[in-house]
């Protein structure tokens, strides 16, 4: 039988649910500075835009509006001429470069990315195993009539084993699995 690279052990729900939120709050901010920003100058390149959004916004309002004014008139001036906003400006920009999650640019859509535990080393492998049949065993006692008391069996087996209430069953403790020590994992 051939050995498996890694084993999905668990779940961080809350790291998930929290880039999520900051995925939708990064989103709504790159939509509210583009949205600005287009106000006076296209974005045809949201990727080369994105790496320096105030400095882009410059080139971008130099380009368009550059022939329209003579020489010796400075870029401040024609911001100041144009309306634009430069303190909005910079704090749309740090909004969105201050929520520390990627996502593409492009398409305005959160990264993809895995908030699974993996049991990955051969020990802790050999551990998930040995728990899981701990669980197992349990779950037979349990399909034959025996009252379990799940609580005093986690607590009996020193916490390698925990209660799933969503799953509705005993599973292999992650901590357990991934430190291998045995000591009390909340």
């Amino acid at each position: 039988m051939k050995k498996q690279e890694k084993i999905k052990i668990g779940y961080k729900k809350q790291e998930a649910r929290t880039h999520l939120v900051d995925s939708n709050r990064k989103i709504k901010a790159l939509n509210a500075l583009y949205e600005y920003c287009e106000q006076f100058i296209s974005i045809k390149d949201k990727q080369a835009f994105s790496k320096d959004f105030y400095n882009s916004f410059l080139k971008g309002i130099e380009d368009k509006h550059r022939n329209e004014f003579p020489p010796a008139v400075r870029l401040e001036m024609i911001l100041k001429l144009l309306e634009v906003d430069t303190d909005k400006l910079k704090k749309l920009i740090s909004e969105v470069t201050t929520i520390r999650v990627d996502v593409n640019n492009k398409t305005l859509e959160p990264l993809n990315k895995d908030f699974n535990v993996y049991a990955e080393t051969p020990q802790e492998i050999e551990r998930y195993n040995d728990a899981l049949k701990v669980c197992e065993g349990l779950h037979v006692l349990q399909d034959k009539g025996f009252k379990m008391q799940w609580g005093n069996i986690i607590n009996a087996t020193n916490r390698i084993v925990w209660y799933n209430h969503e799953k509705n069953r005993l599973e292999p403790h992650e901590q357990y699995v991934k430190r291998g020590n045995n000591r009390y994992y909340l």
